[in-house]
This record gives structure tokens, C-alpha cells and sequence, in this order.
């Protein structure tokens, strides 16, 4: 039996893959590591499972326990608007390096990593996935980086037989991300006539539904069996005034303690106001784009947030 092992599966974005994992009816076990809360699935292949990650020890214990065919690694140190230059990002290079070298050493073939666009220099305000030099910015996106290139030099010299898949992902929201987040903030501050301080209102970024992230993360997870670099991300963009104001309309209200300009981020240097991702290679691999229902999928957030609270 092929058998999938997912850390940070009981995060924003694993929870997002898992939906996806059970929607496509792949055959096979899926292994879910998690640290301090699991998600609750009705699905006998789901598997959950306590792990420390950060302890070495473990990941032996885990490969010599299942022998997975497939990992896809998750799981980092995220709090928002925190992780840019914590040290814990050290941490989990190290980890993950050593997480990969006991999966290749226990047979496994398939080894999907989580990229960022943070790993490109994003001073041309363009991330082609061609052209665009990887020049990071912050810890996390060097670590990030690094940690690509490590396992791609380690693979090549004593695992050829396994793949290296790498997403590079982007800007993704949904009903359970972090409450730090963006769009969490906007519906809640705009709901509740809140003050917010943002960036510029014409700072525009590709913006998408997790739900894309799971389902093309497990498409190529499944499918690619190649290496394969990627950006994951949207290809149409928003400004931040038509997020604000589309928001401000659910609730019928005038986002008045919404300041812009008055939020300064903490890369090291400025942003670009409108930042451009290319996705050649996720349109190849998927055989299409992501679709663009950002406006529908913003407004049953936003709604969804009403009939909770």
C-alpha cells in the first residue's frame, strides 16, 4: 500500500491538502503529523500522529514506523507577521534537512517541500519563475531557499532515484486561516468598525482561495513525476482599496477607521506597490491556471463570519 506521509497537516494550508487528498479518492494511507491539535476527518485512510519534528529522533522513528512512499513537509515556524526574522527558522532548516536525508534513506520517492515567494528578490516587482533571481529578503525566505537548494544537492549525489517537488507558494486565504492575517482582519475590522492600519490602498498582490492550494499541491503531488520548481500562486491581482471597499459593501458599511500608508511591513527592503507572479509552469502542470473567483470566494468569508459570530 502507497503510503502518504504530510506534516503540519493540522494547518491552514495542510488542512487545505487533506480536503483535496480526499476528494481525488487517492489509493493508499495518509500519515498526518501534528504537534499540539489534529482535525477531526472521517476517512479510515487518515492516519494522525504526534510528532515533535524539531527532535531528530523522530523522524527515524516515523519512516522506520510506516515507510512512506510520498511526503509532502509543512510544517514551519509561521506566526503571522513574526516569522520573517525569528531565529526558529534556523531551526527548522536544519530539521527539515535532516527530516529529508531519513526519508530517502527509508525509500521514499516523492518528496513534495513548502517554497515562498519570499525567495525571490522582489525589487523588479516581477517573480518569474525563469528570470527572477533568488535573492531573499528575509531569514525565512533565505531558509527557504536554502533549504531547497541543500536538498537538491543531496538528492543528486546520494538519492537520484527520488523526486523533489517545489511550490513555491503564494498569497492564499480562507474561512480558517490565522485571525492575524489579512483578509481575517479586513471582514473583522470592517464588521465590527475596528481600526486597521494598512499599507498602501494601492498595493495589489494575487490573492486566492486556499481550496486552490490543496487541490494543486495534491494534483502535482500525484501526477508530476518529475522534478519540478514552481510558483503556486494566483495570476490575477487586487488592490487593497477594492478589497476594502468590496468588504465594506457585504456589510453595508464605511470602512472609516480603515488608515492607509500608516503600516510599515518588516522586509528589509521597501515592497514593490504591484507585484506580479508568474505561473507558466503550475498552468503546465495542471493543463490549466487557477481560476480567478477571488470576489465570490471573499464575500462567502466575509458572510460566513457573520453566521458564526
Amino acid at each position: 500500500m502507497t503510503t502518504f506521509l504530510i506534516t503540519g497537516a493540522s494547518g491552514f494550508f495542510g488542512n487545505s491538502l487533506l480536503q483535496a487528498l480526499q476528494k481525488s479518492k487517492a489509493n493508499g494511507r495518509f500519515i498526518c503529523l501534528y504537534n499540539s491539535q489534529k482535525n477531526e476527518i472521517n476517512d479510515p485512510r487518515f492516519t494522525w500522529v504526534k510528532a515533535n519534528l524539531l527532535d531528530p529522533s523522530t523522524h527515524r522513528e516515523v519512516m522506520k514506523k510506516f515507510h512512506p512512499t510520498y511526503c509532502v513537509h509543512l510544517a514551519w515556524h509561521v506566526p503571522p507577521q513574526n516569522f520573517w526574522h525569528a531565529p526558529e527558522n534556523l531551526e527548522w532548516l536544519q530539521a527539515s534537512i535532516h527530516l529529508f536525508k531519513e526519508f530517502c534513506e527509508a525509500g521514499g520517492k516523492v518528496f513534495m517541500g513548502a517554497g515562498s515567494l519570499a525567495e525571490y528578490d522582489w525589487s523588479s516587482g516581477i517573480l518569474d519563475e525563469e528570470t527572477t533571481p533568488l535573492i531573499p529578503r528575509s531569514l525565512y525566505g533565505q531558509c527557504k531557499k536554502s533549504l531547497y537548494e541543500i536538498l537538491k544537492v543531496i538528492r543528486d549525489t546520494n538519492y537520484q532515484s527520488t523526486t523533489l517537488l517545489w511550490p513555491r507558494i503564494g498569497y492564499f486565504f480562507g474561512q480558517n486561516e490565522p485571525p492575524q492575517k489579512l483578509i481575517s482582519k479586513v471582514i473583522n475590522r470592517i464588521k465590527t468598525g475596528g481600526a486597521l492600519n494598512l499599507v498602501s490602498k494601492d498595493m495589489k498582490r494575487p490573492y486566492a482561495h486556499v481550496k486552490y492550494l490543496g487541490e494543486s499541491l495534491a494534483y502535482v503531488l500525484l501526477n508530476q513525476q518529475e522534478d519540478l520548481a514552481f510558483n503556486l500562486s494566483a495570476s490575477h491581482s487586487y488592490t487593497l482599496e477594492e478589497i476594502i471597499k468590496f468588504v465594506g459593501n457585504i456589510f453595508d458599511a464605511s470602512p472609516q477607521n480603515i488608515v492607509y500608508d500608516s503600516y510599515h511591513t518588516r522586509s528589509l527592503t521597501p515592497e514593490p506597490l504591484v507585484l506580479s507572479v508568474h505561473t507558466d509552469l503550475l498552468r503546465k502542470a495542471l493543463g490549466n491556471p487557477i481560476a480567478d473567483t477571488f470576489f465570490e470566494d471573499l464575500q462567502e468569508m466575509a458572510q460566513s463570519s457573520t453566521r458564526v459570530s
